[in-house]
């Protein structure tokens, strides 16, 4: 005797204009050859025009700024900025375009904290990161001292941090401390992962982020943000948080 089993139906995944939801990028590496963003002008133009093809009306870049890797400075994001400008100006871009810096909070941190070495992204507002596998020990006093030094610290792709999603509470406890967050959107399409999407979701339905970005380093990352598709669930919960994400503002 043979046995059939109806076949679920697969969740259906429809498009949606990120995009346009989103107007201003303030997470991306787009500055030629300072990290493991573009490595030339031509990506750096390519990511651009993808972007602006996609409802994206402002970019603001942020450079990786590490101890170990990527060693940036704002002498060296300067001049990263200057390369790239004429090309820009030569272009058909017609966005500003900008940039302050993505910062791990390491060991030296402090340090480019208290010697004015600090490129916000705007106004006062410091994008930052964590390793994405263990929490920094220090991780709490880091964002003490970034308010006392009359910043506003914005937390990365908090739902890609493993000690976060595996300790929910610590998303809670970091937003009470002061800290905002910031999605990267291409977690919602299952990009990074399962675990990753999943956390995303959470903290959409918590209304816990302020920020989206792209992220965007390379031409993997524009194609899926612009082939973006999401199932009704998720697009449901862009809708909920409309007014909540805050990118808008910065036109």
């Amino acid at each position: 005797m043979w046995f059939f089993t109806k076949k679920k139906k697969a969740k259906e995944r429809i498009s949606y204009d990120i995009g346009a939801y989103m107007v201003v990028d303030i997470h991306s590496h787009l500055l030629p050859g300072i990290d493991d963003g573009a490595p030339d002008t031509d990506t750096s133009l390519k990511l651009i025009n993808g972007l602006t093809a996609k409802g994206i009306q402002k970019i603001i870049t942020s450079p990786h700024v590490m101890a170990d890797i990527h060693k940036n400075t704002p002498e060296t994001i300067q001049q990263a900025s200057n390369i790239l400008s004429p090309v820009l100006q030569a272009s058909s871009v017609n966005i500003p375009f900008s940039y302050g810096a993505e910062y791990l909070l390491d060991e030296q941190f402090l340090d480019k904290l208290n010697n004015g070495q600090i490129l916000p992204l705007f106004d006062d507002h410091i994008l930052v990161e964590t390793p994405f596998l263990y929490r920094p020990f220090n991780l709490e006093d880091h964002i003490f001292q970034i308010q006392a030094a009359g910043y506003t610290p914005v937390l990365a792709h908090p739902e890609r941090y493993l000690y976060m999603f595996t300790e929910q509470e610590l998303f809670f406890k970091v937003k009470d401390l002061g800290c905002k967050l910031q999605m990267n959107v291409l977690s919602l399409t299952g990009y990074y992962g399962k675990s990753e999407k999943d956390c995303a979701k959470f903290l959409l339905e918590n209304n816990l982020y302020e920020y989206f970005g792209s992220d965007m380093h390379h031409e993997r990352h524009l194609w899926n943000f612009s082939e973006f598709r999401v199932d009704e669930e998720t697009a449901r919960l862009l809708d909920k948080n409309y007014n909540q994400i805050l990118n808008r503002n910065l036109l």
